[in-house]
């Protein structure tokens, strides 16, 4: 059990303790409280709950998924490794492809509202990112 809860006047879920018992009975209905269980999320929900839906599809690459960190293969098919890296982008999640990638190709990002998305390239290979 995580925590009980009981309704106020604005249908919020408040947390019953010690010090929360008076404002609960005050709120009781025909002398009846309406108290909720909140259990512990199993470990399963948790990944679950912490791992945002992230797509991103390239239409002739298959692309890897991998945790962004020091030293990790840039691309799939190549043994270059990332090197100080920023701060920001540690332990965020990096889809990688091949090192060459065809013309007349795209990528389709779908993630959740307010997500930030970082693209990146080579200065002399920008796949045309630079008219984003």
């Amino acid at each position: 059990l995580k925590r009980v809860t009981y309704m106020d006047d604005e249908g919020d879920h408040c947390t019953l303790s010690p010090a929360s018992v008076v404002d609960a009975v005050d709120l009781s209905r025909d002398g009846v409280l309406n108290l909720y269980a909140v259990e512990e999320p199993s470990q399963e929900q948790e990944a679950e709950a912490s791992s945002p839906v992230l797509e991103v599809t390239h239409s002739k690459l298959k692309l890897e998924a991998a945790t962004f960190q020091e030293g990790m293969k840039a691309w799939s098919d190549r043994n270059y490794l990332y090197k100080n890296i920023p701060d920001e982008l540690l332990g965020s999640t990096l889809f990688r492809g091949e090192h060459i990638v065809p013309t007349n190709t795209s990528f389709l990002i779908k993630a959740p509202a307010g997500s930030v998305i970082y693209v990146f390239s080579e200065v002399h290979r920008d796949g045309c990112f630079s008219n984003l």
